[in-house]
């Protein structure tokens, strides 16, 4: 496969693309060339040469395994030990006699007919070929394997270590993905969202006293550090931030991060000032201002990431929150329903194991909140056992 690295991607590849098709970005992984187009992925395999692609609503999941096939390395010092065996033994004795007396007392119709010295060395000789395959599968699966998982087709696998290259293509796939799902949402869906962020929040009195009531009961029987799975309708949802906020912080006196990926950070600024809640014991990662261009000069108390794909960069900036932070903390992440909007389920499953895994490292509580929507409704569903309580409002 002769690559000429003077061109520009599209061309040096365009005998693979079809009409209006363009290359993103690609990737050498030794054996296969990938790349990332705007309407596929294309794996390209050096040897023997061959051409897989998948298109971008058809990728289940994006995953790197490594299993070690301990059974090839078996097999490799099995078919060792008897090639060596067989080898050395027909060092001192000529075993095709031996075996040429064994067919002419069981099978004298074949007596002369094989060449039993060459047999001999051919089978030592595919023996020592068995245990070198078996060994070098072996070592091809130390490495581990890049898994594209398609409906209804079995996987694209790709041999490779688990390199920065690696990441950064799983990166680039799945932010194509979400490109790809933002592109063909109907435009009204996505009006109708971006209205849901800057519209006005009118709360009523009355009901944020009961949604507080109901949260402040289920937190003082759950001790010191719970984690909350709190399942919201989309009109409650700003009320069981507030309240869970007034209580934790105003009452409880913690400190925590909040991660902000439904409403930007002048936003949340504001709604939580107006409902008196104390600033200063709350450090916020903001996934929303970068793309809505509303990044305030001065914010000493938030970081700023650039869009709520990048999951392993809120990762990042939690754990080192975490450090700068004073005992007893918090972590609330104010919406999986709109982290799914930018990202895949696999992914975003990923992330809030992730994060719930360090809660309990920390020895801290959670407060994770889901709107009631279909899209959510899986990852719901997974998350309610790491939790130590569905709260419902």
């Amino acid at each position: 496969m002769k690559i000429n690295e003077n061109k520009p991607p599209t061309e040096r590849w365009s005998e693979y693309l079809s009409e209006g098709e363009k290359i993103i970005s690609e990737y050498d992984m030794g054996r296969s060339i990938i790349l990332v187009t705007n309407q596929r992925v294309i794996s390209l395999k050096k040897f023997p040469k061959s051409f897989v692609e998948v298109k971008y609503e058809d990728i289940r999941s994006l995953e790197h395994l490594t299993q070690i096939a301990w059974s090839r390395f078996i097999n490799a010092l099995v078919f060792l030990a008897i090639g060596y065996y067989i080898y050395n033994l027909s060092k001192h004795k000529d075993l095709s006699i031996t075996l040429g007396d064994i067919f002419k007392n069981y099978f004298p119709e074949l007596y002369g007919i094989f060449p039993f010295k060459e047999l001999i060395i051919l089978g030592i000789a595919t023996l020592f070929i068995l245990s070198i395959y078996h060994f070098l599968t072996f070592l091809m699966s130390i490495q581990g394997y890049l898994i594209i998982s398609r409906k209804d087709r079995a996987p694209i696998k790709i041999g490779t270590a688990f390199t920065q290259n690696v990441r950064d293509l799983i990166r680039a796939i799945e932010k194509r993905i979400t490109e790809r799902e933002i592109e063909v949402r109907p435009a009204l869906e996505v009006l109708k969202q971006k209205q849901e962020i800057h519209e006005e929040v009118r709360i009523s009195g009355d009901e944020l006293e009961k949604i507080s009531l109901r949260i402040e009961e289920e937190i003082k029987t759950l001790g010191e550090t719970p984690i909350l799975l709190i399942s919201t309708k989309s009109e409650n949802h700003i009320q069981a931030i507030i309240a869970t906020l007034s209580f934790i912080i105003n009452k409880k006196n913690s400190n925590g991060i909040y991660i902000s990926v439904n409403r930007p950070y002048m936003d949340i600024l504001r709604i939580l000032t107006e409902n008196n809640i104390n600033l200063e014991n709350i450090v916020f990662i903001d996934c929303v201002s970068h793309s809505t261009g509303r990044i305030p000069k001065k914010a000493e108390n938030a970081v700023f990431i650039e869009n709520p794909s990048s999951l392993e960069e809120i990762g990042m900036y939690t754990d080192k929150l975490l450090v700068r932070l004073k005992p007893p903390t918090f972590i609330l992440l104010d919406s999986l329903s709109s982290l799914l909007i930018y990202n895949t389920q696999k992914s975003v499953k990923e992330f809030v194991h992730f994060i719930i895994n360090r809660m309990r490292v920390e020895n801290i509580g959670g407060i994770i909140l889901a709107e009631q929507k279909k899209e959510a409704d899986d990852i719901v569903r997974t998350l309610i056992p790491m939790c130590d309580r569905e709260i419902t409002i």
